[in-house]
C-alpha cells in the first residue's frame, strides 16, 4: 500500500504562513477599500496620508475597522504612534493577533 503525497495546499510543510498570508491579504484589501486614492497594488512602504490620500477621520475608521475584523480589543494610543505606512499597519496587526494567541 502505498502512501499518498499531501495536496500542496494541504502540505504544512509547504505552505507554513498560510493563516499569515489570509490576514495580509484582509488587511490589504481592507486598507485598499478605505484609501481615498489607492491606485494599483499595495506595497508595504505605501504611506497612509501621502500616498493613499487618508486623512485623520479615514484613519480612525481604518483602526475602528480593523479591530472589528480581527476581533481585537481598541488600539491603545502608543499601539498607534508611529503607525505610518501599509507595512505598518500589517505590523500592528500580527503584534496584536500574536497577543491574542
Amino acid at each position: 500500500m502505498t502512501t499518498a503525497e499531501p495536496h500542496p495546499e494541504h502540505d504544512p510543510d509547504r505552505h507554513p504562513d498560510t493563516a499569515g498570508e489570509a490576514v495580509r491579504e484582509e488587511v490589504l484589501a481592507l486598507v485598499r477599500a478605505m484609501a481615498p486614492e489607492a491606485d494599483g497594488p499595495l506595497g508595504d512602504a505605501d504611506r497612509l496620508v501621502d500616498d493613499l490620500g487618508y486623512q485623520s477621520l479615514r484613519l480612525v475608521e481604518l483602526t475602528m475597522a480593523l479591530e472589528e475584523t480581527f476581533d481585537l480589543p481598541p488600539f491603545d494610543r502608543a499601539d498607534l504612534t508611529g503607525v505610518a505606512t501599509v507595512g505598518d499597519v500589517l505590523a500592528l496587526i500580527d503584534r496584536h493577533r500574536g497577543a491574542d494567541s
